[in-house]
């Protein structure tokens, strides 16, 4: 007697005996389709296909817009930037300049001074108001007037001097 059951259970070795396997069908290979029917599936292939381009393209033109845009904007917006620095550092160094020429000016302000009333009484009016009558002598330093009043004499500095008027 033949056990069956051990057969159908473990594979088939050469020491047993076994059962002779059914033979399998061989499979059926797919039948191609009818020409019509591989005509409309290309054609709509085709039609997908043409589809996705043309919002690929649309996509891809949406995109390199909005860079483009963004680029002008920034573009914009540094010049701006540029503009607002300029107009800055213009304003530093027109102020720098005037204080250089201020200083240059009190600089040269008591020897100027010297040169036009040295040796003759002049009244100074003083940006406090205080009045001081002398003569101009010799500066100390370029911004301070030396001034001989019969008191004494007296060093103004020329930024507090507001007017000169020559008395003889």
């Amino acid at each position: 007697m033949v056990n069956t059951q051990s057969c159908i259970k473990a594979p088939c070795s050469g020491t047993k005996p076994c059962q002779k396997q059914p033979k399998q069908k061989p499979k059926k290979k797919p039948q191609s389709c009818p020409q019509q029917c591989t005509q409309q599936t290309t054609a709509l292939l085709n039609q997908q296909k043409a589809k996705l381009n043309k919002n690929l393209k649309r996509l891809k033109k949406r995109i390199k817009r909005r860079i483009k845009d963004r680029e002008k904007q920034l573009r914009k917006r540094l010049k701006k930037r540029l503009k607002k620095r300029e107009r800055k550092l213009r304003k530093e160094i027109n102020r720098r300049i005037a204080k250089l020429l201020r200083n240059q000016e009190n600089a040269s302000c008591a020897y100027a001074l010297y040169e036009m009333f040295g040796n003759r009484t002049v009244q100074i009016q003083t940006v406090t108001g205080n009045t001081i009558i002398g003569t101009i002598k010799a500066p100390l330093s370029p911004e301070l007037v030396q001034v001989s009043t019969a008191t004494g004499i007296v060093a103004v500095p020329c930024s507090s001097i507001s007017s000169i008027s020559i008395i003889s």
